[in-house]
């Protein structure tokens, strides 16, 4: 009974850690690459009519682009502080407004939007600098925090990185008309479209190589060691079950345990039974 019960544990908890093993894998492999580069398209950019405030001249517009999140874990991004919108001149930026991107989340392996919005005011002769020119530049640089929700068993896990971006799209003063807006890196690297252009290209939000390299490292060494150590252990606790099931070696035949009887006793029992028969026979 007791060999029964220590066998059934032993290949209980045998089974317990191969379904970990198991789950551990899919795991494994579920989050392999640990990141997938998001990709996002512009949908509209739209500019808002002017407005007067005492000296001022205000406009505000909205950008928004779609975005695809390939990972199997959501991707929620938030702004934490608003971002500063330039004008581009030949003599470098001057700062005209500031930005701000609402809060989004992308589901896994889903679409999502994420809005900004542009903020402009300038003094009267400023905007009328502008106005009288036939195309003005406009600059937003955007630092969105990123942050990676993943469920695991009921539990929710968040890895944060920082995205910073550089947007920018080219404004038709006449007719207020807005190109599409393109985003970068770095200013060195942002290539405004001409506001009649209808070519774009997708923007990107991805890990640094030396982030990216980092996380994949404790991911792989977080599942290596626990698939290493459940599957070692599960192997171990089979084997005990195994020999559980058997049980302990039979005891030795008792037959084989019987000495010998002495030769010259062995001989007068017999003698002693061969009278027995004689007299038996006598009496008969």
């Amino acid at each position: 009974m007791k060999v029964t019960v220590l066998s059934s544990v032993f290949l209980s908890f045998s089974a317990l850690l191969f379904l970990v093993f198991g789950y551990s894998t899919v795991l494994y492999t579920r989050f392999t690459p640990v990141f997938r580069t998001i990709q996002c398209t512009t949908l509209s950019s739209d500019l808002g009519d002017m407005t007067t405030d005492d000296d001022w001249v205000n406009v505000s517009g909205v950008s928004t682009k779609t975005c695809r999140n390939d990972n199997v874990y959501d991707m929620h991004f938030v702004q934490r502080q608003s971002g500063a919108v330039f004008v581009k001149q030949d003599t470098g930026l001057k700062q005209v407004g500031e930005s701000t991107v609402a809060e989004s989340t992308i589901p896994i392996q889903g679409n999502g939007t994420l809005q900004a919005v542009i903020n402009i005011s300038l003094p009267f002769m400023e905007a009328f600098e502008l106005m009288s020119l036939e195309r003005v530049q406009v600059v937003t640089k955007i630092t969105l925090q990123a942050e990676a929700r993943i469920h695991i068993l009921g539990f929710v896990y968040s890895i944060m990185d920082e995205q910073s971006k550089v947007c920018g799209f080219e404004l038709q003063m006449a007719t207020q008309r807005v190109g599409l807006a393109q985003c970068a890196a770095t200013l060195e690297e942002l290539v405004i479209p001409d506001v009649d252009s209808e070519e774009y290209s997708p923007d990107t939000m991805g890990m640094s190589p030396e982030y990216y390299a980092e996380k994949s490292h404790k991911k792989d060494l977080a599942f290596g060691l626990l698939m290493g150590f459940t599957l070692a252990l599960a192997l171990v606790t089979l084997a005990c079950g195994l020999r559980a099931m058997r049980g302990p070696k039979a005891a030795p035949d008792e037959a084989r345990q019987v000495k010998i009887a002495d030769p010259v006793k062995q001989s007068a029992s017999e003698n002693v039974q061969q009278d027995e028969q004689d007299v038996d026979c006598i009496r008969v």
